[in-house]
Formats: C-alpha cells, structure tokens, sequence
C-alpha cells in the first residue's frame, strides 16, 4: 500500500508519512451544492480531472484502478466525488459508504484515520442533501463531526443550516405573498 498524506483543506494541514493528502474544495458547478465542501483526495488517480470539471474523464480512469494501484479509500473517494458532480445519485452513495468502510484498510495515526472517515461521512451527507434525505445528511454531518472536528465538516454544518434557514424565509416570503 502507498504511504498516505492527509490535508483538512486550505486552513489546517495534517501532514504524517501513513495518510493520504485530502483537500475539501468547494466544486461549485451547481448552485444545489450551496457552499458545501466536498472533499477529494489530491494527487489520486482522476482527481486532478474531477477538480479541473471532468468528471467522466476522472471516472473513467478510476474505474480502470485495481486495489493494488492504489487504495480502495482514494478509488471509493474518487467514484464518490465524480458521481456526485455527475447526479448520479445512487452510485455516489455507495461509492462514498465504501470509502468509509474501506477506512479499517488504511494503516496510520488514528486522527488522520478518523479524519479521512469524517471526510468520508461529509460526502455521504452532501449525497443525501442532494437526494433530499435532509435528516440522513444531518445524522452523517454529526457523526462525521463527532469521528473529527474539523473546519471542513464545521463549514458543511453551517451551510446546511443557511440552506435551511434560506428555504424557510422562502416558504414565510411565498405564504404571504398568496
């Protein structure tokens, strides 16, 4: 197995020679994503082309890795993200619940084990917004908070609740407008 980096995102970095580097970026080609971060692994095979837009580029090459080139967390993690950006919904969901239980694979510090599951669990919970299973979104948005507090999941969590907070001042906006 490769040695593995880890990186929270643009405001904390994790460095040890046992974790893979991961950047939460915003990917904002959709407005339904609202701010939340979705992480991705840097410098995994497809990744460069998931952050660059090209999703079924970065898909494809994904799709032709064994476990052997590399981990079954940075492939899992990849399909999460490229299904995502692509909606395809039901593929990302697995993809992403793979990735979180690919974790016990990963040998390392068990903060940056706990970190990269809490990356995991926060992309799984954008799946769910996105599928409108606002409370599974929020039951993984806490868990993944409880696994790591971290400023990425922190983010998420705030977004959520703006998101919400938004749809409600629409709903009080449309009801005295009838």
């Amino acid at each position: 197995m490769k040695p593995l980096l880890v990186k929270a995102s643009l405001l904390l970095a994790l460095m040890s020679a046992d974790t893979k580097l991961v950047e939460a970026k915003p990917l904002e080609t959709t407005p339904k994503l609202h701010g939340l971060k979705i992480a991705v692994v840097k410098d995994a095979v497809g990744s460069t082309d998931i952050v660059a837009g090209e999703y079924t580029t970065g898909l494809s090459k994904i799709d032709e890795l064994t476990p052997k080139q590399e981990s079954g967390y940075d492939i899992a993690m990849g399909k999460c993200v490229a299904n995502i950006k692509l909606n395809e919904l039901a593929s990302a969901n697995m993809a992403c619940s793979q990735a979180i239980e690919s974790i016990n694979e990963i040998n390392g510090h068990s903060r940056h084990i706990e970190f990269l599951k809490s990356m995991a669990l926060s992309n799984r919970a954008i799946v769910r917004y996105l599928s409108n299973d606002r409370l599974g979104a929020l039951d993984d948005f806490t868990s993944a908070l409880l696994v790591n507090d971290n400023d990425i999941v922190k983010s998420n969590i705030l977004a959520l609740k703006q998101i919400r907070a938004d749809q409600d001042e629409k709903l009080v906006a449309s009801s005295f407008s009838e």
